[in-house]
């Protein structure tokens, strides 16, 4: 996990302990992806070396586990590269402010400009990227009081064409399969969002669902299951079918949470103010004798 101040953290004990790592900068990192163990990039926003004017982009890179990370300065200045994916070890996407949209051979020696479609919605953030498979990927993003857009390709993230799909920007997405996909959005104001897609993200359905808070990640336990962090509302929402009806429930202490990950359907990680993390732990269910008894046995469906 990482977070303020150049801070990366790395468990190896299912987080009874977590240790701290060394990336040689003291900005702030605002992603990570580990594509196996060993091997992983993250995202930091830091100034040139020549000049504190100009801002830009800090991808770091492990393959060691983390014990080690180098670093290299996006070229371009100015550019906000907040989201980074890597299918295997050479083929990679990143994505940020004014939708940029830039992608790897190499694993990141270098970095291409995808080909974005005219649309007015192309220039809103991308916040996330999801691939389903080395050819269909999305990307979600956009701008408060604004709108919410879409990003598709098809063709291994060579082009992309971009749609909009809310009025509030969206910020993370899961696919159930490769038609249907559902994702998270929301603002400050209007509260909780859910967009979803039956034909691959062709064309996309809006619901307001009426839940104070701003989701920042989405997450599913099972294929069913899925939870949502509200941030700074200090809850959760969640659903157990499939997105259909959702559910608020407060986080402990109400602490506010920004990301979440479940690794399979018992474990499951959260993360959030303060340095709060969270792990979630199936309920344990206990059996007593019974002091009386049934009148009659009747079996009925799970």
């Amino acid at each position: 996990m990482v977070g303020r101040q150049g801070t990366i953290l790395r468990t190896v004990d299912g987080g009874r302990t977590w240790e701290s790592q060394d990336p040689g900068l003291e900005a702030d990192i605002v992603s990570i992806l580990m594509l196996s163990n060993r091997r992983g990039w993250a995202l930091s926003f830091v100034p040139f070396i020549d000049t504190t004017t100009w801002y830009g982009t800090r991808i770091l890179k492990t393959t060691n586990g983390g014990d080690t990370w180098t670093s290299q300065q996006f070229p371009i200045v100015g550019k906000f590269l907040s989201s980074i994916v890597f299918l295997d070890s050479t083929h990679g996407w990143m994505g940020g402010a004014n939708g940029d949209l830039y992608r790897t051979t190499n694993g990141g020696a270098n970095w291409i400009p995808a080909n974005v479609d005219s649309s007015l919605y192309a220039r809103l953030a991308i916040v996330r990227l999801r691939f389903f498979s080395p050819s269909f990927g999305l990307a979600v993003g956009g701008r408060i009081d604004l709108a919410g857009a879409v990003w598709r390709t098809t063709d291994g993230g060579e082009h992309w064409t971009t749609q909009g799909v809310s009025s509030e920007p969206i910020y993370d997405l899961h696919f159930i399969d490769s038609l249907n996909i559902i994702a998270v959005g929301g603002d400050l104001e209007y509260g909780a969002s859910i967009i979803r897609t039956e034909d691959g993200g062709q064309q996309w359905e809006y619901s307001y669902l009426g839940v104070f808070g701003q989701p920042a990640a989405l997450s599913f336990r099972t294929s069913a299951e899925g939870w949502a962090p509200l941030g700074f509302a200090g809850a959760f929402i969640y659903t157990l079918d499939t997105g259909k009806t959702w559910t608020a429930l407060d986080t402990p202490g109400r602490r506010a949470i920004y990301d979440l990950m479940f690794v399979d359907s018992t474990t499951g990680y959260a993360v959030g103010e303060f340095g709060t993390i969270l792990k979630f732990n199936p309920a344990t269910v206990s059996v007593d004798e019974a002091s009386i008894l049934p009148l009659m046995p009747e079996l009925r469906q799970n």
